[in-house]
């Protein structure tokens, strides 16, 4: 079938309007992951820093966190942010959190968030805090990386306060732990807790006897 020289103009000057469309799109999105890394990289940057550093870099932070982004990833990396801060911003972490959330429900470390600033603002865990950390459960059973150990640590320093469902959570999540990063590894983390129900429930979950 022969295309007309016509029509295969209509055809080029189509899929060039395409192409300049989709840059229109692509650009904006490059300069907003940019944006995101360069958050990403002061975060890391502040969290590791000792007392020598850190007032420089948390200048350095807060500059990097005064021009917002519209991505679900910024919103919880200036969520931590105004965790950091002296005293802590819950306002701010906490409708940064829903920010989040809206973009993406499916966010574990934005409901875990949540749960530990219900925790901060109340002074004791709440039913919302329970329902926050369900839901991250939820979202993200295992955990990944840095959240994965602080979500667990979280969970054993209120082991006791938790009801039933939140504990077999836990667990599960800890037996993932155990299986990245070994037994030992894992059973340190429960070990810093001195909670003895606690280490009874991990060495079943593992399997380990309890005489070791």
């Amino acid at each position: 079938m022969r295309i007309s020289p016509k029509k295969g103009r209509i055809v080029r000057f189509s899929l060039m309007g395409l192409a300049v469309i989709g840059l229109s799109i692509a650009i904006p999105r490059a300069g907003q992951e940019i944006k995101v890394n360069a958050a990403r990289n002061a975060l890391a940057d502040l969290t590791a820093a000792g007392p020598n550093e850190r007032a420089e870099l948390y200048l350095a932070a807060e500059r990097v966190f005064t021009k917002p982004v519209g991505l679900g990833e910024w919103n919880d990396l200036a969520a931590q942010f105004a965790l950091l801060q002296q005293p802590m911003d819950l306002d701010r972490a906490e409708a940064l959190s829903w920010a989040a959330l809206q973009r993406s429900p499916a966010r574990a470390e934005s409901w875990a968030r949540l749960a530990y600033i219900e925790l901060v603002r109340n002074g004791k865990l709440t039913p919302k805090s329970f329902e926050y950390l369900e839901r991250s459960f939820i979202v993200e059973p295992a955990g990944y990386g840095q959240f994965m150990n602080w979500r667990l640590n979280f969970m054993f320093a209120y082991w006791s306060q938790f009801p039933t469902p939140l504990q077999e959570m836990t667990m599960r999540s800890f037996r993932m732990l155990a299986m990245r990063r070994g037994n030992d590894v894992a059973m340190r983390e429960v070990g810093a807790h001195n909670d003895a129900e606690l280490t009874t429930r991990a060495k079943l979950a593992l399997q380990i006897p309890d005489n070791q």
